[in-house]
C-alpha cells in the first residue's frame, strides 16, 4: 500500500494485519523491517519491483501541498507499474463539484484510473475527524475564532474508511462504489466550540462568508452525502479520546 504512515494508512495497516493479510508498505526511503519496500509514486522509481506479486494496492498516498505530483502523477505512475494489480483509491466526497485545487487533483487521479485498463475500485469519503480537529485546534489559538459561514461537515471515523478500503482490496475490482459519509452532519461553528471546550478555552466562534465558488460549494453541501455509516466512533468520542 501507499501512504501507510498517514492517518488513513495507519488504520488500513492495522485492520489488514488483524485480518491476517500480508501488507507491503511503500516508502520513499529505506525503513527497517521486511514489511517496507522502497518506491516513489511521484517519480515512479521502484514501483514495478514494489508491486511484483501483489494482488491489490490501496493507494492512500496524497499531499495537499504537492497534489499534482503525488496524487495525479503518482496515480498515473502506479497504473503504469500495476501490471494487472488491482488499485483501490480513496477519494473525497464532492471533489468533482467543489473547485478547490486539491480536490481537482483528487478527481483527476480518479480519472486516471477510470480511463486506464487497470482493474480498480474508487470510493469517496467525507472529512475525517482528524482533519477537522487539526484545523480547528489551530484556529482556537485566536481570541475570536472565525469559521466558514453556513458550512457543515459530515465527519467520519478514519478507521471506518480504512475498513471499507480493506474490504475493497480483497474483493474483485468494482469501479466506483457509493460514497461513504459519517453518521452526523455538524455545523462547523458547533465543531469549533466543542474543540475549544475540549482544550479548556473560552472562545467566541463566529461565521464569516467565504467568497468565491469554493465557499459557495461548501455552503451548498457539496461535501455531504446521504450515505451514512453509523459504525466507528462519534465526533464526541473522538474529541474525548484526544484529550485523555
Amino acid at each position: 500500500m501507499t501512504g501507510a504512515s498517514g492517518v488513513l494508512g495507519k488504520h488500513v495497516v492495522h485492520i489488514a494485519t488483524e485480518r491476517g493479510l500480508s501488507v507491503r508498505r511503500l516508502s520513499r526511503t529505506p525503513r527497517p523491517g521486511s514489511a517496507w519496500v522502497v518506491g516513489d509514486v511521484a517519480t515512479g522509481e521502484g514501483l514495478a519491483g514494489a508491486l511484483a506479486g501483489v494482488d491489490a494496492v490501496i493507494h492512500c498516498a496524497s499531499d495537499p501541498r504537492s497534489h499534482a505530483e503525488t496524487d495525479v502523477t503518482g496515480t498515473a505512475n502506479l497504473v503504469r507499474a500495476a501490471n494487472g494489480c488491482r488499485v483501490v483509491f480513496p477519494g473525497i466526497v464532492g471533489a468533482d463539484v467543489i473547485p478547490y485545487r486539491y480536490y481537482r487533483s483528487k478527481t483527476a487521479a480518479e480519472n486516471v484510473l477510470e480511463t486506464s485498463d487497470t482493474p480498480h475500485t474508487i470510493q469517496r469519503y467525507t472529512q475525517f475527524h482528524d482533519l477537522l480537529w487539526t484545523m480547528l485546534s489551530s484556529l482556537i489559538r485566536l481570541p475570536d475564532v472565525p469559521v466558514p459561514n453556513d458550512t457543515r461537515f459530515q465527519v467520519l471515523d478514519a478507521a471506518v474508511a480504512a475498513r471499507h478500503l480493506v474490504d475493497a482490496a480483497v474483493a474483485p475490482a468494482a469501479g466506483r462504489l457509493p460514497d461513504v459519509g459519517g453518521p452526523t452532519v455538524y455545523d462547523v461553528e458547533d465543531l469549533a466550540r466543542s474543540v475549544a471546550a475540549a482544550h479548556g478555552r473560552k472562545r467566541k466562534v463566529f461565521g464569516v462568508n467565504v467568497p468565491g465558488l469554493v465557499g459557495a460549494a461548501f455552503r451548498a453541501g457539496g461535501n455531504l452525502t446521504p450515505n451514512r455509516d453509523e459504525s466507528g466512533i462519534t465526533w464526541n468520542e473522538f474529541v474525548a479520546a484526544r484529550m485523555n
